[in-house]
């Protein structure tokens, strides 16, 4: 049981990565590439909520070490992980299904980039919340995560504000990895805090600057 809650983390995780190469090569045909990304996103995303749901509901786990080629990372599923997996399932199957219609706002940006970076964000956001050390496993998770969401925050690349926002916030965000390599252990709540402000930011400025709609929904 606990072999198959952590190799299906990994199979969610894998079919990210999968969207990511693959869903871009769709991208000039934009509703498909949009339905693509969502049909991947809603089944590694329910596979991420039966993970959750065994994660909360079933019996205690201890940390797990899964060897993946010359790295040996820990990652631990119990109750609190798997709530804010969760979450990150819920919220990745909403927005990307949402994004399908929504992208033709920009019709003049290619959507290669978002495709590649949006399945990457959400990968690395289910992986930080389930890594468990502060060495290979969360730099990672934290890169994967980082980078991803810098360039989603610079999909608007032409407009110079969001760009500035986006190397602000690359900094912030490699300094933030840096201090959490300076502790002795990984804090749970403080990586949460971290993802959810990394969510913030992306509403923040996602948003246009002529009043419209930003890409999750909100509104200047």
């Amino acid at each position: 049981m606990n072999t198959d809650l952590y190799g299906n983390l990994l199979l969610a995780v894998a079919l990210l990565v999968i969207s990511a190469v693959v869903v871009p090569l769709f991208a000039e045909r934009r509703k498909l590439a949009g339905w693509l990304n969502f049909l991947v996103t809603a089944v590694s995303c329910s596979v991420l909520l039966s993970v959750s749901y065994a994660a909360i509901f079933g019996a205690p786990t201890e940390s797990s070490l899964i060897h993946m080629g010359p790295f040996s990372i820990y990652f631990l599923l119990d109750g609190f992980s798997g709530f804010f997996l969760a979450v990150i399932a819920f919220m990745a199957i909403i927005s990307a299904f949402y994004s399908i219609e929504y992208m033709e706002h920009y019709g003049e940006y290619g959507l290669r980039s978002y495709y590649l970076n949006f399945p990457l964000f959400v990968a690395g956001m289910a992986l930080i919340v389930t890594v468990d050390d502060l060495t290979v496993g969360f730099t990672v998770a934290w890169q994967l995560m980082t980078i991803a969401s810098y360039f989603l925050v610079k999909f608007e690349h032409r407009k110079a504000e969001n760009v500035r926002i986006a190397n602000t916030y690359l900094i912030l965000m490699e300094l933030d990895d840096m201090r959490h390599h300076n502790g002795k252990r990984r804090r749970m709540v403080r990586v949460l805090f971290d993802t959810v402000d990394n969510v913030a930011f992306l509403r923040s400025i996602g948003k246009s600057y002529h009043g419209e709609e930003n890409l999750f929904g909100g509104r200047k």
